[in-house]
């Protein structure tokens, strides 16, 4: 296991058990490696170190389970590691600068931190079987998106997801997108098309009647009803993940929309992909009827 995997295999384990009680003595045991190289390897591979990185996800858990639930303040510190309402508050203040309970009365966007993920090995897809099995792995369906709004960021110079990550604040700004009340979905990442332009953006999409807050960096653009084409590959496991994502963007390159009664609709409408635990990843382009 080199240290890239061991990370990841901490990350893994204290994301399943954030409810719970837990010590270095205990992550280091599940990965096999002494506490004083896991906090080492930790710090080094994640940017952050391990005691942090626990409170920040705990505090954004607890984050959204005011904003989404009615259970009692007291349980939900209690359910994240903290043993009165009172150490909860100030850590709560000292992430998000307002108090559990003035951020229940109001629901705002808040900087979430986000789950890390080490383990993009970035390997290739290596030969041509792979990638054929890869390909016919995809499954091509079509989807309608109603008329909607989308609030979203951009940083000049990005073109992509890796893109964007190097921006100032990234994650800052990930934390807010997924804070988001009322959404029609997750974050999503999208090419937007713009007077002859493209710009890469991570964003919220929100129903058409919004009016609620913009935070602060954010536009907020409008989208008409559009149809789309999905190509999505169902489930995988990380050392998968470079694979799948050029199979996913290879079929949707090789589809032609004019064989099927269609033809491509992106002058206005942004193409999307998107990556989720439980669907797999994605590659959503605009379509229209010939």
């Amino acid at each position: 296991m080199d240290w890239r995997e061991c990370v990841q295999g901490m990350i893994d384990y204290i994301e399943s058990h954030l409810n719970e009680d837990m010590t270095l003595g205990d992550i280091s045991a599940h990965v096999g490696y002494s506490p004083f190289y896991c906090s080492k390897a930790f710090h080094g591979q994640a940017g952050i170190c391990l005691k942090d990185y626990i409170r920040l996800r705990r505090i954004s858990l607890a984050a959204l389970e005011l904003r989404d639930t009615k259970r009692r303040i007291l349980d939900i510190a209690l359910d994240y590691g903290y043993n009165s309402q009172e150490a909860f508050t100030r850590s709560f203040i000292g992430a998000f600068d307002v108090t559990p309970a003035a951020y229940r009365r109001q629901i705002r966007p808040l900087p979430l931190f986000a789950r890390r993920n080490v383990n993009h090995l970035h390997q290739g897809i290596g030969d041509m079987k792979m990638l054929e099995k890869t390909i016919a792995d995809v499954k091509v369906t079509f989807l309608t998106k109603p008329a909607r709004k989308m609030l979203v960021f951009h940083w000049e110079g990005a073109e992509n997801y890796h893109g964007l990550c190097g921006m100032e604040d990234a994650e800052k700004n990930w934390g807010t997108l997924e804070s988001m009340e009322g959404t029609l979905g997750g974050v999503i990442c999208a090419w937007l098309n713009e007077n002859g332009e493209t710009r890469y953006v991570w964003g919220v999409e929100m129903p058409a009647d919004y009016r609620g807050h913009v935070p602060d960096g954010f536009t907020c653009v409008e989208m008409p009803a559009c149809e789309y084409v999905r190509f999505c590959h169902p489930p995988y496991t990380e050392d998968m993940h470079d694979a799948v994502t050029e199979a996913a963007w290879n079929l949707s390159e090789l589809w032609k929309p004019e064989e099927n009664g269609w033809e491509w609709n992106d002058a206005t409408n942004p193409v999307y992909e998107d990556d989720r635990e439980t669907e797999g990843y994605m590659v959503l382009k605009p379509i229209k009827r010939a």
